[in-house]
């Protein structure tokens, strides 16, 4: 609950690296949705180099989602 809380403060204040530690938390604890709506707005804004970060297996639990696959292709990876 600290963590989302501290996690909704970030991105209160700062739309940019707030996603990309969103995306990481949320994956953490296993929210899919949030996890692939923090992916998304990461990609959109550019935030970070998403190319080896989304080979990472902490978004194993979301791989299998189609929505993945349209993110994968969003970044130009597929």
């Amino acid at each position: 609950a600290e963590a989302l809380a501290i996690l909704r403060e970030r991105e209160r204040r700062s739309r940019s690296s707030a996603w990309q530690a969103g995306a990481y938390i949320y994956a953490a604890l296993g929210d899919r949705e949030r996890t692939l709506d923090a992916l998304d707005q990461t990609i959109e804004q550019r935030v970070f180099s998403v190319g080896p970060l989304l080979g990472s297996a902490i978004w194993d639990p979301v791989r299998s989602d189609p929505r993945f696959a349209q993110l994968l292709k969003k970044a130009g990876l597929q």
